[in-house]
């Protein structure tokens, strides 16, 4: 359920972009939060090889 509401920056600037009357410009930054958000987190994950074992 988490991943259908979008971020509060993402609402905003698709309302700032249909006020003015750009809405590719919305859609276009909807895009690149998508893909921005899992390439960042991918890359923050420690190797393998430093788990701390329980």
């Amino acid at each position: 359920m988490a991943g259908l509401i979008p971020c509060p920056l993402t609402l905003f600037v698709m309302t700032f972009a249909l006020s003015r009357g750009v809405p590719e410009a919305g859609v276009a930054f909807a895009g690149v939060m998508m893909l921005a958000w899992p390439s960042r987190f991918q890359s923050s994950r420690p190797p393998q090889s430093c788990s701390v074992k329980a």
